[in-house]
């Protein structure tokens, strides 16, 4: 009787086994995955990860003609205002227009970035230089000019040949 009680209890046990078993895969396999399926990458060329996580706003979202923008936050480093950064960006949103195919994305090289100053002389330009590149492919010498508080000028050079592709000319900046 108690071989005959044992079995029962062993087939029992079995049997609970598969329903907790069978329980927890019916409740994993209705959520959703830990591995979201992601498109980031790190732009080897600014540092900076791009993401566009499934489900989520690309970090596009709202730029219809603007290139997406990495690195240039470095530049404040070096002294400039938010104004001045402003007006730089918008100064490249012009030149790409320019192009046939206008990139999608500019990346500023923050390893790239040097200043020049001329302390003696006070009525000289304040310059950042620093290499940008347009769709991890084409890279340029940018050259920004400050001459002032309130002003910016963008001066883009091919990085081959020193060539001057573009000069936007001052850019006056109005405080926010």
């Amino acid at each position: 009787m108690q071989s005959v009680s044992k079995k029962w209890m062993i087939v029992g046990g079995v049997f609970g086994m598969l329903i907790l078993i069978g329980l927890i895969i019916a409740i994993t396999s209705g959520r959703p995955s830990n591995k979201s399926k992601s498109s980031s990458h790190v732009d080897a060329f600014s540092g900076e990860t791009v993401s566009s996580p499934a489900g989520k706003t690309p970090e596009t979202f709202g730029t219809t003609a603007e290139p997406l923008k990495l690195g240039f936050d470095k530049l404040l480093n070096y002294g400039i205002s938010i104004d001045q950064l402003g007006s730089i960006e918008a100064a490249f949103n012009t030149y790409s227009n320019t192009l046939k195919q206008p990139p999608k994305q500019i990346s500023v090289s923050a390893a790239s970035i040097t200043s020049q100053d001329n302390f003696s002389d006070p009525t000289a330009p304040f310059v950042i230089l620093f290499k940008v590149q347009f769709d991890s492919a084409n890279i340029y010498q940018a050259k920004d000019v400050y001459t002032g508080l309130s002003d910016a000028r963008l001066i883009l050079l091919d990085s081959k040949t020193s060539q001057q592709l573009y000069d936007s000319g001052v850019i006056s900046t109005s405080p926010s």
